[in-house]
């Protein structure tokens, strides 16, 4: 509704009349209404985010099993993580959409959880694995995780959401942030980039 109508038209009686339910039941679960629903999303996508993560990493750290690990295996780990993030994002496309209208509308009803929103792309899982292989130059302080994240976001964002970028294929677009990754965390893998 709120990519639809918009964050400020999306009321909480069109809400309630959608749910097919009174407006005081919205208000008894959700005190401040589309906020409170638009926050316990969040949450609900984090949870999912999570749980999806949690059962793919055993087959994505199978790439890391050589010690130390070859170059190879080292981008394909970093890949297959980015592809799943960039898929994540593409089949929850309506809903990040709708929760940034919501945020540019509203951003003081969301500033305690916008840097923990941020976690539903948290790169700080791929990050832990790859230290414990000594190839991260230097461990990026929690500011410049959310920095290097939100840039990762954004290049993301630009991609799914937005006509004019230049790959030519999902492949490649998973190659360019694979090396700009490499690059931004400062991953001590040699590189044949096709980042320019």
């Amino acid at each position: 509704m709120v990519e639809t109508h918009g964050y400020l038209e999306t009321t909480n009686k069109l809400i309630a009349r959608r749910a097919n339910v009174s407006v005081g039941l919205v208000y008894k679960y959700f005190p401040r209404g589309k906020v409170d629903i638009l926050r316990q999303l969040i949450l609900d996508s984090q949870e999912i985010y999570l749980t999806t993560e949690e059962r793919q990493s055993p087959s994505l750290q199978v790439s890391l099993i050589d010690r130390p690990p070859s170059s190879k295996s080292l981008r394909l780990f970093i890949r297959q993580m980015l592809d799943f993030i960039i898929n994540a994002h593409v089949s929850n496309a309506p809903f990040i959409r709708a929760l940034e209208i919501a945020m540019l509308a509203e951003p003081s009803a969301f500033d305690d959880i916008i840097g923990w929103a941020q976690q539903v792309l948290n790169l700080k899982p791929i990050l832990t694995e790859l230290e414990k292989y000594d190839v991260v130059k230097e461990s990026p302080s929690e500011k410049d995780l959310i920095i290097k994240t939100n840039i990762i976001d954004l290049v993301i964002h630009r991609y799914i959401f937005y006509a004019g970028h230049p790959f030519s294929s999902h492949d490649d677009f998973t190659d360019y942030l694979l090396e700009l990754f490499i690059q931004l965390f400062r991953i001590d893998i040699p590189r044949n980039s096709k980042l320019v």
